[in-house]
């Protein structure tokens, strides 16, 4: 039934360049952001990465009709060509897009939370399967090139129940990860509510690809390529799109709320250095409102040691200033000089006194 639905090239360009535009001004928009207020993490490098292996997969599908049958030998190598194009750039695409929404929630986890280092192996995880199943499908499809020789070169072997079956597995694992994480964090960690915000937005997204995930696997499985093609499109787009907008969001949201701001800075293992040169750990007190408490901002030693002493005042204050110095330094001269002679009058008295004593005792004598 869905295998008979056909999308024409005009209308599949139309989508690929309105989610080519968004993802390109949604990434660069992000990456700004998070540049200016010092806050770029692994999981912006991930959205940049991902944002270039959609750039790549929807240059391919603007080659040529998917449906169509190439008339010409140099159609034909172009098909072939847009085929493994759009199989190795979808794969990264989708799975760095997954890789971001996970990072994105790592950054809120704090250090010292067992959690943390579950969401860092399932980072790891969606690693290995993104390689794993790409690499399965490009062993399937080159290990035989009989299909290159069709009159329209599709490698069907990738659409093989086994293989959606496999893919499904891995995608619901991926995106139950990525639902449970964000609930054990609103439910069992005391955040903050700029913190909650962010994860909800977060699930929510999550939500979105999820449903789009599934909707892929089923097209794949009853051989319709028509809707697949627009589904790649549409799931790619919707999983970036939806992470850029997870940082644009709060910035706008900041704007009109300027004690708003729920896209925290990244809870690392790592110094932060400073603009100043100092050195400063990552406080667990940013983001845990229970410890934020007990805790107290630290200066660093070398923003302490460089803090300005200069004043620089208007010339009449400074003359004034400088005739009191005067008139106080002369003051004081004048006391240490009196301070002085008494001194010295008083040992004069005392040398007298002693050399009195001695003659009385040597007439005595």
């Amino acid at each position: 039934m869905l295998s008979k639905i056909h999308i024409g090239l005009n209308a599949n360009r139309v989508v690929v360049i309105a989610f080519l535009l968004m993802v390109l001004v949604t990434m660069l928009v992000r990456i700004c952001i998070r540049s200016r207020n010092r806050r770029l993490w692994w999981d912006d490098g991930c959205t940049f990465l991902a944002a270039l292996f959609t750039v790549l997969m929807y240059v391919g599908e603007i080659l040529a009709d998917h449906t169509a049958v190439p008339a010409t030998p140099n159609a034909h190598r172009l098909k072939i060509i847009q085929f493994w194009v759009i199989l190795i750039a979808y794969c990264f695409a989708i799975w760095f897009a997954k890789i971001t929404l996970m990072l994105s929630i790592v950054r809120l986890i704090p250090t010292f939370l067992t959690l943390r280092r579950v969401s860092e192996l399932a980072s790891i995880g969606f690693l290995l399967m993104c390689t794993s199943i790409t690499t399965y499908k490009i062993y399937i499809c080159a290990s035989d090139v009989s299909w290159y020789k069709l009159p329209n070169p599709l490698c069907k072997a990738i659409s093989l129940r086994a293989i959606g079956i496999t893919e499904l597995i891995t995608y619901v694992a991926a995106d139950v990860t990525l639902l449970a994480i964000p609930l054990r964090l609103l439910y069992h960690v005391s955040l903050s509510t700029d913190k909650k915000r962010m994860l909800i937005f977060m699930f929510s997204v999550n939500l979105i690809t999820s449903a789009i995930s599934i909707l892929h696997v089923i097209l794949l499985i009853d051989d319709a390529w028509s809707l697949l093609n627009v589904t790649l499109e549409v799931e790619v787009g919707i999983a970036l799109v939806t992470a850029n907008l997870a940082v644009i969001v709060p910035y706008f949201y900041r704007m009109i709320n300027p004690e708003g701001d729920f896209d925290s800075k990244p809870f690392t293992y790592y110094r932060s250095v400073q603009p100043d040169g100092g050195v400063r750990m990552r406080r667990v007190a940013d983001l845990v409102t229970d410890i934020r408490s007990t805790n107290e901002p630290q200066l660093s030693v070398s923003a302490i040691g460089r803090v300005p002493t200069t004043i620089r005042l208007p010339e009449s204050d400074t003359e004034t200033i400088s005739a009191n110095v005067s008139a106080a330094s002369s003051v004081e001269s004048k006391n240490s000089q009196s301070s002085l002679h008494h001194h010295s009058s008083f040992v004069s008295l005392d040398s007298d006194v002693l050399s009195r004593e001695s003659s009385s005792l040597q007439l005595d004598s």
